[in-house]
């Protein structure tokens, strides 16, 4: 089965006898000709040669189109091949995704945690409320360690000011002294996909929102409340209509930023969108929200507590790119016969041929993966 409208191309096993509707394809596999594992693999591919754009309902699959789409068909004993190695790089992507998904509900966990109950002079988690409340006091925004005080940001920070709000285009140049936009700013850090550029000039004219390292950038509009520490690297960069926040002696720029971002922070900001996360977000509920601040030593090593496993998702996340990568250059090599493939039943080990691109060609791109 085919999705035809809004999960365009995902293809899935029927598994059981079932209707469709208008957005949903069913093919059936000529038996002797089409090894269905290799459909599953080809499908989506072919799908994209068959998309049309309507204004009014959106992009969907052409079925028409579809239809006089070529298939490649090599043999029933190679397709089943390249489907078994196809379905192996699958298993992997599955395993990894999965992971991610442990890593991030272990993060949100641990941020509860560590932002409820922060850690002793030991490095350990408090105990809990339930297990010791003469550990906590009350607050606004729930049981806090004795120890901590909740304060507006505005008392934090020595400085909550807005970046470049009045035409910023008219600004743009094609090189110079970068200017981070909403596009720009994840909770993770800064990224440099989309980045526009200003002029020296503009950025002196323009110093207010002129940013330090060490300096928090929130956004406004889509997202608002995720935020990112401005690296050494971008010191001295300008901002458009983020939010800049410079952090005071008081407070750490990684600590602040990670409880903005939390459950905690990002919830004060949507109650003040009332749950609508496409308003504004301004100077004046950033001077506003609450913070939970614990000493020096104790927001450290509640840094370092979430940039670990952060530090984990990212590795995963990286090798969950490689392997989607992997899977597109063997799709590529595989299915247009630029690899050469065994039948199943001759080959003693991958499938790959030693002609033309050789195993060893394939295992380098595919970091040693086999079928």
């Amino acid at each position: 089965m085919m999705s035809f409208k809004l999960t365009i191309g995902r293809v899935a096993f029927a598994g059981c006898d079932l209707l469709t509707n208008e957005a949903i394809a069913a093919f059936v596999p000529k038996d002797g000709e089409i090894v269905p594992d290799f459909l599953y693999h080809v499908l989506p591919g072919v799908a994209l040669g068959a998309i049309s754009d309507t204004a009014i309902k959106g992009a969907t699959l052409n079925k028409a189109k579809l239809r006089k789409l070529p298939i490649p068909k090599p043999a029933p004993s190679v397709q089943r091949r390249i489907a078994k190695i196809l379905t192996t790089v699958d298993n992997q992507i599955e395993k990894t995704e999965a992971l991610i998904a442990k890593y991030q509900s272990i993060k949100q966990g641990l941020m509860h945690d560590l932002f409820t109950r922060g850690v002793d002079e030991h490095g350990h988690l408090r105990p809990s409320r339930d297990q010791a409340p003469q550990l906590y006091k009350e607050s606004e925004l729930g049981w806090i360690p004795k120890e901590w005080t909740l304060e507006q940001a505005s008392r934090v920070c020595r400085e909550i000011v807005v970046g470049i709000v009045i035409q910023p285009a008219r600004h743009y140049v094609n090189e110079g002294v970068p200017a981070l936009r909403s596009a720009n700013v994840r909770e993770d850090g800064v990224v440099w996909g989309d980045m526009v550029f200003i002029s020296e000039a503009s950025n002196r004219l323009l110093s207010k929102s002129s940013l330090k390292a060490g300096d928090l950038v929130s956004v406004r509009t889509g997202y608002p409340g995720t935020t990112a520490v401005i690296p050494p690297s971008l010191d001295g960069c300008n901002c458009v209509d983020l939010i800049i926040s410079r952090p005071g002696p008081r407070i750490r720029a990684e600590y602040l930023s990670l409880w903005i971002n939390s459950d905690f922070g990002k919830g004060q900001v949507l109650q003040g969108q009332g749950g609508l996360a496409q308003q504004h977000f301004n100077v004046g509920e950033m001077k506003e929200l609450l913070v939970a601040v614990p000493t020096l030593k104790e927001q450290e090593v509640i840094e370092e507590r979430l940039w670990s496993i952060r530090r984990r998702m990212r590795t995963e996340i990286a090798h969950l790119s490689k392997l989607r990568s992997l899977k597109l250059g063997l799709m590529q090599d595989l299915l247009t016969g630029k690899v050469p493939v065994k039948p199943e039943h001759s080959d003693q080990d991958n499938g790959i041929t030693p002609n033309g691109a050789t195993k060893a060609g394939v295992k380098s791109r595919g970091e040693g993966i086999h079928a």
